[in-house]
């Protein structure tokens, strides 16, 4: 165990560098420092009615769930619908975005492996 406490709530730092316009994003920092306690990093982010991530891509899977919203997801030339308690699984090396074409924010965990 990596601490004295059975659960430990992490802290967050936001992260506005390259964000686009109407986004809003919110990195946890994962215990253990150097030697993280997972081999993953999570953060928290969202996007304003009307408002997209822009393009991403890297090496590494990466998981999106879904919290709150609707949007359309782009992915490897795939288009899909998405909305609250979706998970998406997200392989290596693919360009994906999200655009939130609902009528309030769409709120969305990301989890993705560490290189």
């Amino acid at each position: 165990m990596f601490s004295d406490h059975p659960v430990t709530k992490l802290s967050s730092y936001g992260n506005s560098t390259g964000t686009p316009p109407g986004m809003l994003l919110n990195v946890f920092n994962m215990p253990g420092g150097d030697d993280p306690v997972a081999p993953f990093e999570v953060s928290h982010w969202s996007l304003e009615r009307g408002a997209d991530s822009g393009i991403d891509q890297h090496p590494v899977r990466e998981l999106w769930l879904i919290a709150t919203g609707s949007g359309v997801m782009t992915c490897g030339g795939m288009t899909l619908d998405v909305s609250a308690g979706d998970v998406m699984s997200v392989e290596p090396d693919q360009p994906h975005t999200l655009v939130n074409t609902g009528d309030g924010p769409c709120e969305v965990f990301s989890v993705w492996w560490s290189e």
